[in-house]
């Protein structure tokens, strides 16, 4: 039984975005405690930005910098800006997105002003022209400046990061039990009027082995799914013919309040019906047991870790 792509997903999966927020925060913070504290702090900052494998090699119509034009102006700050092709300017736009694509735009920038101010330990070879063997050079002794200050501003950071992690996973804890709760009664009336946490409830009960679904289950969802797809089918029929006629008549007809699985598949009743069938599961565990002791049993253990 697949999963459904169509379901909204519950407030629980915030929990990445508040904690890059959090953490920026936190290493803001720390990088105004050390001595290099305006370079830290770009550093910071940039990390949190679009990567250099995500930005377009050619400005956008909207104008957008992009990659070569920085590149271009590196050239120019160097000295480099004669006798070049746009077959060379591409090679090493190109090679700074295969090589150092975790970088962000800010990074390149950063990178390139740290060389020009003699702030890298960096060794360039006499002959070495701007090439991206010159660009490789410039951007590992980069990365070795940012990832030392990156190291510092982590040690300074780790207590507080330890809480963080703490209040997230309880924030998102209490986001999963809550969505759990709320699946638990809207499969009081088949899931007729909401179903917004089917799919992560499922999931979850399934991955802990605490729904545990045999061939007997197996056959009688399929056979559920079958009936509740014509019969909902029908019903968004009647529905749509009815708001039909009080449109024709000048009336303004209420919209289907929940979509159903018949009326977002309509097209494909083999998916239509695998929702049905794992709403069935869901109808049929609920009724087995006691909500309380399921919910004090959900533990963080149960949550996708943050990536």
């Amino acid at each position: 039984m697949e999963d459904s792509s169509k379901e909204i997903q519950p407030a629980v999966s915030q929990g990445l975005s508040i904690r890059q927020d959090r953490q920026k925060e936190i290493f803001l913070e720390a990088a105004t405690k050390l001595l290099n504290k305006d370079i830290a702090t770009r550093i910071v900052s940039a990390s949190y930005e679009a990567k250099l494998s995500t930005v377009p090699l050619a400005t956008d119509e909207e104008g957008t910098l992009d990659l070569i034009d920085i590149i271009t102006q590196f050239r120019m700050m160097m000295g480099a800006n004669k006798d070049h092709t746009s077959e060379q300017l591409q090679l090493e736009a190109r090679y700074m997105q295969s090589s150092f694509g975790f970088l962000t735009i800010e990074d390149f920038r950063l990178g390139i002003q740290l060389f020009l101010d003699n702030k890298l330990d960096i060794d360039l070879p006499t002959y070495v022209n701007f090439s991206p063997l010159f660009i490789s050079h410039v951007f590992n002794a980069y990365v070795r400046y940012r990832n030392k200050t990156m190291k510092e501003i982590n040690i300074l950071s780790d207590q507080k990061l330890l809480i963080l992690d703490y209040d997230i996973d309880s924030t998102r804890l209490q986001g999963l039990r809550e969505c759990v709760e709320a699946c638990y009664q809207h499969s009081q009336d088949e899931f007729r009027t909401e179903r917004f946490f089917n799919s992560l409830v499922y999931d979850m009960l399934r991955k802990s082995k605490r729904m545990i679904l045999d061939d007997s289950v197996i056959k009688r969802a399929k056979k559920y799914a079958e009936k509740r797809f014509v019969e909902d089918r029908a019903a968004n029929i009647a529905k749509e013919k009815e708001q039909k006629e009080k449109r024709d008549a000048k009336h303004i007809g209420d919209e289907l309040k929940s979509a159903n699985p018949a009326k977002l598949y309509k097209d494909d009743r083999k998916k239509a019906e695998q929702i049905y069938a794992r709403d069935f599961c869901l109808i049929k565990y609920f009724e087995s047991i006691d909500l309380k002791e399921l919910l004090d049993s959900i533990t963080i253990a149960d949550i996708a870790p943050i990536q």
